[in-house]
């Protein structure tokens, strides 16, 4: 990781040599981040687009951090240095340097520490893989979507499995298998309750019969880069339309649409030129299955039109790295959160409807089905590391004055996912107290996790009154 206030020669030295070895050591998952930090964003924006493309970077993408005048706080980041350059492997810091003024000989002393590095990136990587073997699918949840009864719940686990639950009769119904158990973006039903589908990190699609839980489609992440022709990792966003033929999937750069009968055969969009910067970070579909709304994590947000594949409404005026965006169930409303505020957005218009102010950062948003009460995670949503604050709080906000109804005690360092019965009277929520690593393919690895349940909360009084733990499953 590469922190500069320079993009002088000395910089572009290094980076050239860091982007060849990025390439050469493809298979060992090196990667290289440069973030160019100071006062001004927007100028720094330029910057970095200017550099990567003068200096042809192919490997290594030039950013701006959110945290931009002095980098993330983690980092300890000196803020005398011109460039301070770490080398880390999962959560172990290797080595850090700190360079008052760069020069070219100064590359020699970065990249001597690389070889070490990518010795212990391989052996930690042998190690998650042992690891990975060992995981049960009921180490911890992720995912969660109700049926559209209400009757049942889907939960998402690390491995690619999703588990159903009967809540009615509080009792595990089965296990879905994937053929690829790698850990899942989203899982979904479609409006009939009879399929769901499930989504990985790397766009790894799968639709299974509910009621047998056969897999019946499974798209591999190359058939995914032949539909839609692009590499681009997929965010976290899965949704059927209202007849259940097809299914919308958000991308960084756009969106594809999927036949559910035959997942290989779709249509995909990507954003207008003058918007290249736009890399999705969630999306989520309206009620009527027309539209879609994306968020990025520089406070840009777009709505696109699903049936034209244009881009109906756009803004930029958002502050803050945004992390969720949700759509009100009654299609006139679209909610905001991110690590400054909650907003609530008209969504033909983009206008401001109301800023609420809630204890903590804003992460996991989901509105009831009447439209009328929001459920927010609290509290930064950060898989890649633990926290100090164990107890993360999710607020039922009143989205017609932003008042907090209730504010519900998960015990969590995460919360990662929420989710609302369909009669609005019981609210699902799950998350982690666990740290992650990247294995050799690139994929997130739980490196320590806590045995965490399902919780179900009583939306009328905010009361835990029941819990899906891992030890029930058979």
């Amino acid at each position: 990781m590469v922190f500069t206030r320079k993009t002088d020669a000395a910089l572009a030295s290094l980076v050239k040599q860091l982007d060849k070895l990025v390439a050469k050591h493809e298979e060992q998952q090196l990667r290289v981040f440069v973030n160019l930090i100071g006062e001004d964003r927007e100028a720094l924006e330029a910057e970095a687009k200017k550099f990567g493309a003068k200096h042809k970077v192919a490997n290594v993408p030039i950013v701006v951090p959110v945290e931009h005048e002095n980098g993330p706080d983690n980092f300890g980041i000196n803020p005398d240095a011109a460039v301070t350059v770490t080398l880390y492997s999962g959560l172990k810091v290797n080595s850090s340097h700190a360079f008052d003024k760069f020069k070219k000989d100064d590359a020699k002393t970065v990249l001597a520490d690389v070889p070490a590095l990518l010795e212990e990136s391989a052996a930690a990587s042998d190690e998650a893989q042992t690891d990975e073997a060992n995981f049960h699918a009921s180490d911890h949840y992720g995912r969660l979507d109700f049926s559209p009864d209400g009757a049942r719940l889907a939960v998402g686990g690390p491995t690619g499995q999703i588990h159903v639950w009967n809540l009615k009769e509080k009792k595990f119904v089965r296990v879905l298998r994937r053929s690829d158990e790698r850990m899942l973006e989203d899982v979904a039903w479609n409006p009939q309750g009879t399929r769901l589908a499930a989504v990985d990190i790397w766009g790894r699609l799968s639709i299974h019969d509910a009621a047998s839980g056969k897999e019946l489609h499974f798209l591999s992440a190359r058939r995914r880069e032949e539909a839609i022709g692009s590499k681009e990792r997929l965010v976290a966003s899965l949704a059927w339309n209202l007849a259940g033929d097809s299914m919308v999937l958000t991308t960084a750069n756009g969106f594809a649409v999927w036949n559910p009968d035959v997942p290989a055969e779709s249509e995909a969009a990507v954003p207008d030129t003058d918007d290249d910067r736009f890399s999705a970070w969630h999306g989520t579909i309206s009620a009527d299955g027309r539209r879609l709304a994306q968020v990025d994590e520089y406070g840009k947000f777009r709505v696109w039109n699903l049936h034209t594949g244009e881009i109906a409404l756009r803004s930029a005026d958002f502050k803050g790295c945004q992390v969720y965006v949700a759509w009100s169930p009654d299609d006139r409303r679209i909610a905001l959160s991110s690590n400054s505020t909650l907003r609530i957005v008209d969504a033909r218009t983009g206008a401001i409807v109301r800023d609420v102010e809630t204890p903590q950062q804003s992460s996991i948003v989901a509105w009831s089905p009447d439209s009328k009460i929001l459920a927010v995670a609290q509290g930064w949503l950060n898989r890649w590391s633990s926290s100090d604050r164990p107890n993360k709080a999710i607020s039922l906000v009143n989205s017609e004055d932003g008042t907090i109804r209730h504010r519900l005690n998960s015990g969590l360092m995460n919360i990662e996912a929420l989710a609302w019965s369909t009669d609005g009277k019981t609210l699902a929520s799950t998350g982690s107290s666990k740290v992650w690593r990247l294995d050799r393919n690139g994929d997130p690895q739980v490196v320590a996790n806590p045995e965490m349940p399902v919780s179900l909360w009583d939306a009328e009084n905010g009361r835990l009154f029941y819990q899906i733990t891992p030890a029930e499953e058979p």
